[in-house]
């Protein structure tokens, strides 16, 4: 006999809980962690790049680059830092703004890190610090995009709604009608009369 659509979704307490991979459980600190290298590292290139550039005077504009990436990615990697900080209300401008900023996370920023490393390829092998620090990027990225599924795949449909047992008592309502120019001495014994019921 084959239980009905509707019990085979209710969770049974029996079941085993399912249990993460360890780098998925430490997902966070681990992107984190690689941010906080690829940030130091797109500095270190940065400034070698334009220590370069000024005693060589070359055209190169991969320098200048690093600069703006390197000012955008540590801005995004210490988002979380401020984030913590914050002490304003979620009612003002500010406060909307930094919720755009702190809604590009996970895939987004992933996907934006990836982006902003394929400029560094560009220049070829002629500055190798430029695509070291590109790969940097490019797995930092892929670390936010795997953080998206730290829980899983999350897929919402009809089909895999699941019920949870639980129990609701029945909730009796109580109103209280009150009047100030009343004389009816029997008000109140109607009213105790009427909620016994």
């Amino acid at each position: 006999m084959e239980p009905d659509r509707e019990s085979r979704h209710i969770f049974d307490d029996e079941a085993p809980p399912y249990r993460r991979p360890i780098f998925l459980s430490y997902i966070t600190a681990i992107a984190r962690t690689w941010g906080i290298i690829t940030v130091i590292a797109l500095w270190a290139a940065t400034v070698t790049t334009l220590d370069d550039y000024f005693q060589e005077n070359t055209g190169e504009y991969v320098g200048w680059y690093l600069v703006c990436a390197a000012i955008v990615v540590t801005f995004f990697e210490i988002t979380w830092i401020l984030n913590k900080s914050a002490c304003c209300s979620r009612e003002g401008c500010c406060c909307r703004c930094w919720s755009i900023i702190m809604w590009v996370d996970n895939w987004k920023k992933g996907v934006f890190y990836i982006l902003i490393s394929v400029p560094l390829f560009l220049q070829g092998l002629q500055d190798v610090l430029g695509i070291i620090t590109a790969f940097l990027l490019i797995i930092c990225g892929c670390l936010y995009i795997v953080k998206t599924f730290r829980y899983g795949m999350v897929t919402k449909s009809k089909a895999d709604t699941r019920y949870v047992k639980s129990y609701s008592p029945p909730v009796r309502m109580v109103t209280h009608e009150i009047s100030t120019q009343t004389e009816d001495d029997n008000y109140y014994e109607e009213m105790a009369q009427r909620y016994q019921q």
